[in-house]
């Protein structure tokens, strides 16, 4: 599904940037102006997770009062709170893991609270790399929200426990944004059910161990799947690097842009240097971003008007299979072939990316 800004939420973020700049104009008591400074910033951070960066610098041009006031709240923020908060989820979500969905609903919601808390500090954060460019947060400020990573980070995922009240609250972001909130959007989309898959599994592989194969290889196709979704971004251990080389792998395939009756079109391939991995379509309203790991192709295809892909070779048309829990990525095995083209139907036109064997330098 296509990502689109929501209207409503667009519309009132601006209202409270207004109302708080012209508010900070005036003369206020100091804890009236702190009070809308936090505004402010929290106003400015959600405008910045929708992809409005542009739309805020010009609605502060000339707001040097306001700017200042969000800096002198900034320096005074104590986040001492963050400690207990990530304490708070990360020793109850193994809790949580074990309560009927019915009997956790209070547990839920006091874990619920301590990941706002988090939520409220990264979108100050996004808010004040626009308003107060320059500012560096102290020390204590900033061990306080690491602290508070680290800490749920290795408990996460008992926190799908949690259902759709984990991630959701941050589906109003732009997808790029997102990985700003891993406690929210580590397996987004993942509910209660995938955790109780895995007692189910552990007994599938005590009785059929020879099954552990199969499993490997659905792990292997869902982490390109999830390389792909996330243009390369770093998760777990690996650096931004090492995931945005997984993505098109150069070494074994190259890939062009063939002119259709959409008109031309670009590839940004990734290389070694720039690490790009998106493939980007003129005329095409969204992007296809490529996974390639042996002979398995990924293929991440959101599009306002894109129907299902294909891909094309000597042989005929091959049938993508839609990767399970996602609904804009395919998984493809690849014959040996040495050129193939991706066909993306349109609704009055075709896109079409030619994938090409590498040959020996």
């Amino acid at each position: 599904m296509m990502w689109n800004p929501d209207t409503d939420l667009l519309d009132q973020t601006r209202a409270f940037i207004r109302e708080a700049l012209e508010a900070l104009a005036g003369d206020l008591p100091t804890d009236a102006r702190d009070e809308e400074a936090a505004i402010l910033l929290e106003a400015a951070g959600t405008l910045v997770g929708l992809g409005d960066v542009d739309e805020l610098r010009q609605m502060i041009v000339s707001a040097e009062a306001a700017q200042e006031a969000c800096r002198n709240y900034l320096v005074g923020l104590d986040l001492s709170a963050l400690d207990e908060a990530g304490a708070h989820a990360a020793s109850e979500a193994p809790a949580l893991m074990l309560l009927d969905p019915e009997d956790a609903l209070e547990l839920a919601s006091s874990i619920n609270e301590a990941l706002e808390q988090r939520d409220r500090v990264e979108l100050l954060r996004m808010g004040a790399e626009v308003l107060c460019p320059g500012h560096e947060f102290d020390a204590e400020q900033e061990s306080a929200w690491l602290a508070f990573d680290e800490i749920v980070a290795e408990r996460v995922w008992r926190l799908l426990s949690l259902g759709d009240t984990r991630w959701v609250p941050s589906a109003w972001m732009r997808p790029d944004q997102r990985s700003r909130f891993p406690w929210r959007t580590r397996g987004y989309g993942l509910g209660r059910e995938a955790l109780d898959a895995l007692t189910d599994t552990a007994e599938l592989l005590a009785h059929f161990p020879e099954a552990r194969e199969h499993l490997e290889a659905l792990i292997q196709t869902f982490a390109q799947a999830h390389s792909a979704q996330t243009s390369g971004e770093a998760s777990g251990e690996s650096s931004d690097r090492d995931q945005r080389a997984a993505v098109i792998d150069l070494s074994v395939y190259r890939a062009r842009a063939a002119q259709h009756t959409g008109g031309r079109m670009r590839v940004a391939a990734a290389d070694e240097d720039s690490g790009a991995n998106e493939i980007e379509l003129p005329g095409l309203d969204g992007v296809v971003e490529l996974g390639l790991r042996g002979q398995v192709l990924v293929a991440y295809v959101l599009a306002k008007d894109g129907g299902t892909p294909w891909l094309e070779w000597a042989d005929g048309p091959l049938d993508g299979e839609l990767i399970q829990g996602t609904n804009a990525t395919y998984r493809f095995v690849l014959p040996d072939a040495p050129e193939l083209t991706l066909a993306i139907p349109g609704r009055s036109e075709e896109w079409r990316v030619v994938l090409r064997r590498a040959t020996a330098e």
